[in-house]
């Protein structure tokens, strides 16, 4: 009886075992500002993609909290990371770019609340965005979601995003394939989606 309780208890605390992830970064300043130039990130399970760590050598005099741009190009991103704005508390500008990313929930921006301004997803593997995707994001100013595999857009995807002025849907996406960068023109699309 003893063996098949503490049987129980391991195969149960395996099951809750989290994988770390460790995000390896070059800080540098852009055109943006300072930023989180990711060297290497892999993130292939949606159980295992909140990031706990930072590596890296942060500018002289600078620190996580002076993170403005999150870019993260050619790393394998299946699931959008979590834990990007604890570790970066000022972050405004979020760039995953050719990394398989497959899906994003208004979930997994949450987390950044009315900070985030910028959100750049082109060339990666998102097929549908669901209503309500932007609920926490309403300071949102750019969303660039050019060559996806979009097939499905629901009603109120980008319902309250009064301050968008760049919406880019084009470069391969089945359903619609059309980008603005005025604001009246943004209203436009965003109707038509």
């Amino acid at each position: 009886m003893k063996v098949l309780i503490l049987c129980l208890i391991a195969v149960g605390g395996l099951s809750n075992y989290v994988e770390s992830v460790v995000l390896h970064c070059d800080f540098k300043y852009d055109r943006y500002g300072y930023k989180c130039e990711v060297n290497s990130l892999t993130i292939t399970s949606k159980d295992d993609r909140t990031i706990t760590d930072v590596v890296g050598e942060h500018v002289s005099g600078k620190s996580n909290s002076d993170v403005k741009h999150f870019d993260c190009d050619r790393q394998i991103v299946k699931f959008f990371p979590l834990g990007l704005a604890t570790l970066f508390t000022n972050l405004d500008r979020v760039s995953i770019h050719d990394a398989k990313l497959s899906e994003i929930h208004s979930s997994d921006l949450q987390q950044f609340g009315g900070k985030l301004k910028h959100l750049w997803l082109n060339h990666n593997e998102v097929e549908f965005l669901e209503a309500g995707l932007f609920q926490f994001n309403a300071n949102l100013e750019t969303i660039d979601f050019y060559g996806n595999k979009l097939k499905q857009i629901d009603v109120g995807t980008f319902r309250g995003l009064t301050r968008l002025n760049y919406l880019d849907l084009h470069g391969g996406n089945v359903c619609i394939d059309r980008f603005s960068s005025k604001g009246s023109e943004v209203v436009d699309l965003i109707n038509d989606v």
